[in-house]
């Protein structure tokens, strides 16, 4: 098997262990319990500031200790205690009768979907003000803030109307949102450093915040996943189902006293095309259909995270297995983070060849769209080495391919139940062996008759979870 030892060359490898990638430090309970009472002590903060910032400005009493930096954080952080206080001051002065303004942050195009349907719901009540924002964001490969107009052109095809951060303005997003005077705040990631600092789940503490998981989480890195400090400041976490409220009650600080269970927005979304005919990115003639192949690399094959990415590792044999096999077809869906290193690759690169070689054979091609449940409607089966496709793809009801690398860093309990939907495969040998049968339509019955089980546990409300959430919302607002 050919190795790309050199498949990033140009990229730095994530290292998405350290405090930038993983999240701030824990909050102890101390600080949570701060953070809740904060808002009663706002004022007072403020002007005991105001007489310090006062007394150390007067020349003649100044302490020599007093820097110029030091008081411009005094000043900064009187600022920002002096905003919240505006926004809360707002929320203060509303009245139960008032609509309830929820903003949704949009930095990851391809997890919207786990948001678009509970905007849609919200869209039709009224007491809800559902917002839109696009917003850059910061992906591993590239770590560099970006893509704003990606979000834009995709929330603006589908017809949602929006406020637009773009690249350059990212810094500036908090005042925006202030101005707004969100009573509720949703975020699609919990890691801080996925979006422009100003939105930390700190600087949102103002608002309540809600969270809807961007996916079905599956790894064993429980405490990246479910105790960030995003998850113990959020006012509503909104899990897809029972297991996933064990994993927060278990490894979560607050031991799931926020979460509720709603089902998956994101399962409603991508059921609603089962059975459809989708879309297909390689153009055959219906005479001549071939069996179609979705190939799903993850990002992470570099250093020591997580470690289920094979992409180095299998890039040469499936450009060998596609040139060698006209009868299939295969289209590869990178990860989102892949994919933006694929395309910013260098010339001559390691990386740019790959891609340069796929595109030039008559049966392969690429799905780089945000949406892409007609894409899975339109293959046959799925090779992948994780995550979120996992569950996704269960649902449709077709062969799923895992392949799995021996050192990656396992599974938490809500993977460990999808396993048995799955085929398990360690060598490309094994999956050239597996497609022979599945184009052949042979697939082990215990294989598919678990696939259709998980599929059915996956939603415990099915078609119903947007609504869930926003009646959760309605009602426990009520009650607050």
């Amino acid at each position: 098997m050919t190795h790309l030892g050199t498949i990033a060359q140009g990229f730095e490898s994530p290292d998405l262990t350290s405090p930038s990638q993983v999240g701030e430090r824990p909050a102890t309970l101390d600080e949570v319990i701060d953070h809740q009472n904060r808002q009663s002590e706002l004022l007072l903060a403020m002007a005991q500031m105001l007489s310090d910032v006062a007394n150390r400005a007067e020349p003649e009493v100044a302490s020599p200790s007093v820097t110029p930096a030091a008081l411009q954080e005094v000043m900064a952080r009187l600022d920002r205690i002096e905003k919240t206080l505006q926004v809360t001051t707002r929320h203060a002065a509303g009245t139960q009768a008032r609509r309830i303004r929820c903003l949704f942050l949009i930095h990851h195009p391809t997890a919207w979907p786990a948001m678009r349907e509970i905007v849609d719901v919200m869209r039709t009540c009224e007491d809800f003000e559902p917002v839109v924002m696009s917003l850059p964001h910061r992906f591993p490969l590239l770590q560099q803030m970006a893509g704003e107009d990606e979000v834009h052109t995709m929330l603006a095809a589908q017809g949602y109307p929006h406020i637009r951060i773009r690249d350059a303005a990212a810094e500036t997003a908090l005042d925006q949102v202030r101005a707004l005077g969100p009573a509720v705040i949703f975020r699609q990631a919990p890691w801080d450093h996925d979006l422009p600092a100003c939105l930390s789940a700190e600087r949102l503490a103002f608002s309540r915040l809600c969270y809807v998981p961007y996916g079905y989480l599956t790894a064993k890195i429980e405490s990246h996943q479910f105790d960030q400090l995003l998850h113990r400041l959020a006012w509503r976490i909104f899990c897809p189902d029972d297991v996933h409220r064990e994993l927060f009650m278990t490894h979560n600080l607050l031991t799931g006293l926020n979460c509720r269970v709603t089902g998956y927005p994101k399962f409603d979304h991508l059921a609603r095309h089962i059975g459809t005919e989708g879309t297909w990115p390689i153009d055959t003639p219906a005479t001549e259909r071939r069996f179609r192949l979705l190939w799903a690399p993850h990002f992470a094959y570099q250093g020591d995270w997580l470690k289920f990415g094979v992409f180095d590792a299998i890039a040469e044999d499936m450009l060998t297995l596609a040139s060698h096999n006209p009868g299939l077809e295969i289209v590869m869906r990178p990860h989102p983070a892949l994919r933006e290193a694929m395309q910013a690759a260098p010339t001559g690169s390691a990386l740019w060849n790959f891609t340069m070689r796929w595109q030039a054979l008559g049966n392969t091609g690429f799905s780089t769209e945000q949406e892409y449940a007609d894409l899975f409607a339109a293959s046959d089966a799925m090779v992948t080495d994780g995550l979120s496709f996992f569950s996704e793809y269960q649902l449709f009801d077709k062969p799923l391919v895992f392949f799995e690398r021996h050192d990656h860093a396992g599974f938490n309990l809500a993977g460990e139940k999808l396993l048995p939907g799955m085929h398990r495969i360690h060598s490309m040998d094994e999956l050239t062996q597996l497609l022979g049968e599945l184009v052949q339509g042979q697939e082990p019955t215990e294989v598919a008759t678990a696939r259709r089980q998980i599929a059915s546990a996956l939603r415990p409300f099915p078609g119903d979870a947007a609504r869930r959430i926003v009646e959760s919302i309605r009602h426990e607002w009520t009650m607050a």
